[in-house]
């Protein structure tokens, strides 16, 4: 008995010490997992913190009466994970199928799509895109809580728009997913690239109109449900600023109807027009043909078609440039405009070097010259600059060569991507009867658009030189628009008062004397000067050009057109002329700009009125006679056309 009773107790005292160390142990294992290996809760796959990303929206563009050019859409997508989403698949069912076939229930999406992109052998997938239906968007966020539909993920997006479709594409520009702007190290930098503008006022305005996206930590259990944390910072998203243009839709409307007319009767290979306020150098209106087809270029033609014309084409200006050389002629105190120079009838020779005039003429001063454009005139008073014995690449031509910069040719003179600066002969490559007497008539030079049409503003705003602007106002940080100042550093003065007025009188006589006065508006003065140029390299190519400025007094608007090879119209005077004097009457008339030969409108108005008297002693038979109300109303309406 006793023998039995001793073995029991040491029996229980064995089983309390293999209890004891039992216990120990799970206790040293609970030790080791909960300190010593312990995860935090953001590594555990059932109890994690997700950081999600909100998405900013890009700010707006809007023209100068705050019409939306470019806008973003908030839009959802279904992305997935298809390693995880078909790894149940068994002989019965096929995972890609019912997955494609819930999403396409909820989302209206094209199952068959859905299932070939699950099959595509990617790991991750977009099933499903442009959802903008926000009950849509929580319906399929309770799908994605069901076990099978985890590896399902719902991303935001905002999706670029232009609610004018292609209208001012190649100005307004387009985004796209581009690599990171930013350095690895850097915290803003995201591997998978950025939505960020790629041309035109989207890529030059990418500061103000990025946004910045926000962080908001969530923290989720093993179900993927939320629990509210309010120890975790979030970061709001920020929206991009709304930039606004100086583009003018009433002038914009005119010249678009302007370039279309002049397609359909002049038909040249392209053609453009711009249109400058001469006092702030502001780009009231900017177009081309042909236009782009889309927003956004669809293949390498349309591509051809968004390329900005007045940035990023050279053609040479012609006769258009002599007024520049001319300005630089009267600055030097070399002549004047009652200067006179030989020229030659029509035909002489600078060394062996022919030059001829379309328009033979033998002594002209200076201001005939001009209204004239004899190529001949021009060359023998821009020669006058440097002595006659001058040899190749001297010094002495490096004024020149500095004045033409000074008007902005040869430099990027606009914050546009991808502009040109142009064509201008090396300080080496200048000689006398060569590339200064090309020069002198605007060939061996190649420029865009902008460049003319600023030098001409310089004219036109009294001698002062003002870099071209595209930006009006950018959206400050109360949500008012601030206006964005123009740099006093870049301005500088080209010619002194008293040598450009001489040369606005000048060039108002071109428009009175020459062949251009048939397009002027009646009722206001205007100056300005047309180009013919050949192609440097396929001569029997033309470019008619043709800036013209309104009033002379006190020039509102600068108008440059530049039609490439015209079909009807041997000179820019029978064609681009035509088109920018049109477009400076509308310009006038619809902004309503003070007359200042306001005896022409009383004149006009009495020839209309007659004509209408006229219309109705005429038999119906004879229509044409007839006058519209609106040319009684209005006596200027339908000048140049």
């Amino acid at each position: 008995m006793r023998t039995m009773l001793r073995r029991a107790r040491y029996r229980a005292v064995f089983l309390l010490v293999f209890a004891v160390f039992l216990l120990g142990a799970v206790e040293v294992r609970l030790f080791v997992l909960q300190v010593l290996r312990a995860r935090p809760p953001e590594r555990s796959p059932m109890y994690r913190i997700e950081d999600h990303v909100e998405r900013g929206q890009r700010g707006d563009i809007v023209d100068r009466r705050g019409g939306l050019l470019a806008s973003s859409r908030r839009t959802w997508e279904v992305w997935g994970y298809t390693s995880e989403l078909l790894r149940k698949r068994t002989a019965d069912e096929d995972p890609a199928r019912v997955v494609a076939r819930e999403l396409a229930r909820i989302t209206g999406a094209d199952p068959g799509g859905i299932e070939k992109t699950l099959n595509g052998g990617k790991k991750w997938v977009r099933l499903v895109e442009g959802i903008r239906n926000p009950a849509v968007v929580a319906e399929l966020r309770e799908l994605t809580l069901l076990p099978r539909f985890r590896p399902l993920t719902i991303e935001e997006r905002f999706e670029r728009v232009y609610p004018r479709d292609a209208f001012l594409a190649p100005l307004v520009g387009w985004v796209g997913w581009q690599p990171s702007a930013y350095p690895e190290d850097d915290e803003r930098y995201d591997a998978d690239g950025e939505f960020r503008g790629i041309f035109g006022i989207e890529l030059a305005c990418e500061r103000a109109l990025a946004p910045a996206d926000g962080r908001r930590p969530v923290r989720r259990d093993g179900r993927r449900r939320d629990m509210v944390d309010p120890s975790l910072e979030e970061t709001a998203a920020r929206t991009g600023r709304a930039v606004e243009l100086t583009v003018e839709p009433l002038a914009q409307d005119v010249v678009e109807e302007a370039l279309d007319d002049a397609l359909a009767e002049f038909r040249p290979l392209w053609a453009q027009a711009i249109v400058i306020d001469p006092r702030d150098g502001e780009v009231k209106a900017l177009a081309q043909r042909p236009t782009p087809g889309s927003p956004r270029p669809r293949d390498a033609e349309d591509a051809r078609n968004h390329k900005l014309y007045a940035t990023q084409v050279l053609y040479p200006p012609g006769s258009s440039f002599k007024p520049f050389m001319l300005g630089l002629v009267l600055e030097s105190g070399v002549a004047t405009p009652d200067t006179t120079v030989d020229c030659s009838n029509g035909h002489a020779r600078f060394g062996k070097r022919p030059i001829n005039d379309v328009h033979p003429k033998g002594i002209l001063t200076a201001t005939e010259v001009l209204v004239h454009s004899s190529n001949i005139g021009m060359t023998k008073l821009v020669q006058k600059l440097v002595p006659s014995t001058i040899k190749k690449g001297d010094r002495a031509y490096q004024p020149i060569l500095d004045h033409i910069k000074r008007l902005g040719f040869k430099t990027r003179i606009s914050s546009l991507p991808y502009e040109e600066d142009g064509l201008l002969p090396r300080l080496r490559d200048m000689d006398l009867n060569w590339s200064l007497a090309s020069l002198a008539f605007g060939q061996e030079i190649g420029t865009t658009a902008l460049q003319v049409a600023t030098a001409a503003a310089a004219i036109a705003n009294g001698g002062t030189w003002r870099p071209p602007r595209f930006v009006h106002a950018i959206e400050g940080d109360d949500g008012e628009m601030v206006e964005v100042a123009s740099d006093p550093a870049r301005e500088h003065r080209v010619f002194t008062p008293a040598t450009n007025a001489t040369l606005k009188t000048m060039l108002a006589k071109v428009v009175e004397e020459g062949g251009t006065g048939k397009w002027r508006p009646r009722g206001w003065s205007m100056g300005g000067k047309t180009g013919t140029a050949q192609n440097e390299l396929h001569h029997e190519i033309s470019i008619s050009s043709y800036w013209c400025f309104a009033p002379v007094a006190d020039p509102r608007y600068l108008v440059l057109v530049v039609l490439y090879d015209p079909k009807q119209g041997r000179f820019a005077a029978d064609n681009a002329a035509k088109v920018a004097g049109g477009i400076m009457g509308s310009l006038l008339r619809r902004f309503e700009v003070p007359a200042d030969r306001p005896e022409e409108l009383v004149a006009e108005l009495a020839r209309e009125a007659a004509l209408a008297r006229g219309a109705r002693a005429v038999p119906a038979a004879r229509p044409r006679l007839r006058a519209s109300p609106a040319l009684i109303s209005d006596p200027a309406a339908g000048e140049g056309r």
